[in-house]
């Protein structure tokens, strides 16, 4: 039950934040579902924070039951980013359970909004995701959602600025200050770094970049 594992997690002192995923929805907006999806592995496994999701599990035509998967890391299918969110290249997750794994690839079902486990060639389970469970450090009040429902508001502004006519993408994830100033040194297209380094932060943040891939121009 998601409970237990929502009461297991807060018993390590973290909180668990929950993204509830609507299965029954129009083919025009399984890509909605998917982009989502993408974007929530990416921003926090960029991090390094393992993700837990909850399935609907099929071996072959007979339904086995709901299942939780640990969502280890992840792979691009395909180099060349596919949409306006950099999350979109991917194409494989790694996961692990129970009774797969470790590191087993899953991989996207073309306009299915479903996935599947691959062994030896052959499908052996195919998963419809339920919920995606991220658990936080409890002082983490800022959520993946609500970066995501500002940068949605702001993008058509900032795509003003940004004068290059290459592809456009976001590339959304959660860091350290630490992590963030370190990172910074050595950009050579943040002209006051100075102000940004004596700056005091939260420990972690939420770093948005906005880039424009033929041109290598970036807004930060």
């Amino acid at each position: 039950k998601i409970t237990q594992i929502l009461e297991t997690i807060k018993s390590y002192d973290m909180m668990p934040y929950v993204y509830e995923i609507k299965n029954k929805v129009k083919k025009s907006a399984l890509l909605t579902v998917r982009k989502m999806i993408d974007e929530i592995i990416y921003s926090y496994g960029q991090y390094g924070i393992p993700i837990i999701m909850t399935v609907q599990v099929k071996r072959g035509r007979k339904i086995i039951g709901k299942h939780a998967i640990a969502i280890t890391g992840f792979k691009r299918k395909d180099q060349n980013i596919l949409d306006d969110m950099e999350s979109s290249g991917i194409g494989q997750y790694l996961v692990h359970d129970d009774n797969i794994g470790p590191y087993v690839e899953m991989e996207q079902m073309n306009g299915e909004g479903k996935y599947e486990i691959k062994i030896n060639g052959k499908t052996q389970y195919t998963f419809t995701p339920n919920e995606i469970i991220v658990p936080l450090y409890h002082k983490m009040r800022i959520s993946g959602s609500d970066i995501y429902d500002k940068i949605s508001s702001l993008s058509w502004i900032i795509k003003l600025f940004a004068s290059g006519k290459g592809k456009k993408t976001w590339k959304i994830y959660l860091t350290e200050a630490n992590m963030f100033k370190e990172s910074i040194k050595t950009d050579e297209q943040i002209i006051d770094k100075k102000k940004i380094m004596k700056t005091h932060y939260p420990k972690y943040l939420w770093r948005c970049q906005y880039n424009v891939i033929d041109t290598k121009e970036r807004i930060v």
